[in-house]
């Protein structure tokens, strides 16, 4: 007969001293149960040690997250002691209002005026359409030779001491030649020279300025190019 007797967990067979063991029966159940024991403890040990290792991950996804944050608002605090620098203190405001830096804004609204009535092409931000004039005012042409005439004398259209550098633009045998002069080390009648080697010849022509508002140039061939134009840079307040 097969055993009597079974464990309490998986009833694996317990014999007594009258029972005939069968291998085909008793053990090869016996095998099987065991099998399917040890199978099913190894799948819950994996999915354990799955869910652990996707715990950790997901920690270290928040540390990162959180330690990002820290460094996030340090940067926002940053900006914002920043901003309030440059912002200046509310009680310096010649406002009536000196607590509240919208409502010392509203009390020059008027002063302000529209900003649909601005000449700049962007027209919804003040800072914008303030940073396109200044952007618009670093080159200011004095003169034009748009005729393309043969010159010896030019008159500018603005006081040259007005600006910080002076561009003279130059045509020699149909190229272009700049020379550029600093306003400051003009002196009226100090001559400005330059070379320009063709394959025809080696010229050379001298610029000066013969009062605030004129200039004149002087080629060694009087053929050999004319003014094209005068720029006037970055203009002085």
């Amino acid at each position: 007969m097969s055993a009597t007797n079974g464990t309490t967990h998986y009833n694996l067979s317990q014999y007594v001293g009258t029972d005939k063991p069968s291998y085909l029966t008793d053990y090869n159940g016996d095998m099987n149960k065991i099998d399917t024991a040890i199978n099913t403890a190894k799948t819950t040990a994996d999915t354990a040690s799955t869910a652990a290792t996707n715990a950790q991950t997901t920690a270290e996804t928040a540390q990162t997250t959180a330690t990002t944050a820290v460094t996030n608002a340090a940067t926002a605090q940053t900006s914002a002691n920043n901003a309030l620098t440059n912002i200046g203190t509310l009680s310096n405001l010649t406002t009536v209002n000196k607590d509240n830096l919208v409502n010392a804004v509203n009390e020059n609204v008027s002063n302000i005026g529209n900003l649909n009535n601005l000449e700049t092409t962007n027209k919804t931000s003040l800072v914008t359409a303030i940073n396109e004039v200044k952007n618009a005012e670093k080159y200011f042409k004095l003169y034009n030779n748009a005729s393309n005439e043969r010159n010896a004398s030019i008159t500018l259209s603005d006081n040259y001491t007005n600006y910080d550098e002076i561009i003279v633009e130059v045509n020699m045998f149909e190229s272009r030649q700049n020379i550029i002069v600093i306003s400051d080390e003009i002196t009226p009648g100090i001559s400005y020279l330059s070379n320009f080697s063709s394959s025809a010849a080696n010229r050379r022509f001298a610029i000066n300025f013969s009062d605030n508002n004129k200039v004149n140039i002087d080629f060694d061939d009087s053929n050999a190019g004319y003014i094209k134009a005068v720029y006037g840079c970055y203009k002085k307040n």
